[in-house]
């Protein structure tokens, strides 16, 4: 087993074709069905369901694939940042939920370069479960997540919370001060589940339960820009993440709905591995985040 033949097993898996793949690899067909057959030996297990249709993984082959994606993705990391040591130069990795990573981390990260001019940062979003698997992994550096988690291999450091607001446009017919049992009367714009943003609708659903209420929402979208912008279009009312709003609100383009006895704070963390086990420029930027994150995101 070696990177190359990990590289050919997924791009098989990915397309479902062992004849499209050797057309694009400019490799014979015969000699990448005996890749793939030498893997499937190592392993001591079949790996594709072949038929004249192309082929299938097996449910060990989609273990396989997904360790196969983590060592990929882990290989190419180390690939990299050997090449920025050779350059003199380095790279820390975050990765962060979608809406700490379009409203809050670019502030943070442009106080982090001016801090650290020779690291670079790489910032991708994804969702909670995925990065805490990508941190674990070596495959990001660090997580910047809204939750908690128990783990024998991480450390979390709560550096700041995160306020859920309920907004509306400014001509929404709704009072400034509602009780929860009144929310079933308004139409409600939720995230999807599955989506990137799952504690708020978590969080929600965990306050609504307490009094049984159960709220269709009108629409179930996938991003925080989505809800936001159907909001503002008027056509619900949304719990959203403060910083993704502030905006919005300062210029009087959205308002603030209360809610009687909902007050939700997500802390938000930042994720690593043990610290001991860091590299000294992911320390810098883990305790930079620790020292500084809420007052620079506040």
């Amino acid at each position: 087993m070696n990177i190359e033949t990990l590289k050919f097993f997924k791009k098989v898996a990915d397309v479902k074709s062992i004849s499209k793949v050797s057309m694009e690899s400019h490799i014979s067909q015969s000699a990448l069905s005996q890749m793939i057959q030498k893997l499937e030996d190592s392993i001591g297990y079949q790996l594709f369901i072949r038929s004249n249709k192309g082929v299938e993984l097996t449910k060990i082959g989609q273990i396989v694939y997904e360790y196969t994606e983590t060592i990929l993705k882990t290989y190419k990391k180390m690939t990299d940042d050997l090449i920025l040591a050779e350059q003199n130069q380095f790279k820390v990795v975050i990765n962060s939920t979608w809406a700490i990573s379009d409203y809050c981390l670019p502030g943070l990260l442009v106080e982090m370069k001016k801090k650290y001019p020779l690291i670079n940062y790489e910032l991708h979003s994804n969702r909670s479960e995925d990065i805490i698997t990508n941190v674990e992994h070596g495959i990001a550096d660090i997580g910047v997540i809204y939750s908690d988690y128990a783990s024998d291999v991480l450390d979390f450091h709560h550096f700041t919370d995160e306020k859920i607001v309920l907004v509306a446009t400014k001509d929404f017919n709704i009072p400034s001060k509602i009780t929860i049992e009144e929310l079933y009367k308004y139409k409600i714009i939720y995230f999807k589940n599955g989506c990137y943003n799952t504690e708020i609708n978590e969080t929600v659903a965990k306050l609504t339960n307490q009094i049984n209420a159960k709220f269709e929402p009108i629409l179930n979208l996938d991003s925080i820009s989505a809800v936001k912008t159907s909001t503002m279009q008027g056509f619900g009312i949304a719990f959203v993440p403060y910083s993704a709003v502030k905006k919005e609100l300062q210029e009087k383009k959205l308002k603030i709905v209360e809610v009687e006895k909902m007050n939700i704070v997500l802390k938000v963390n930042a994720i690593s591995l043990k610290y001991h086990k860091l590299n000294n420029h992911v320390k810098k930027i883990i305790d930079f985040i620790i020292k500084y994150g809420a007052k620079v995101l506040g």
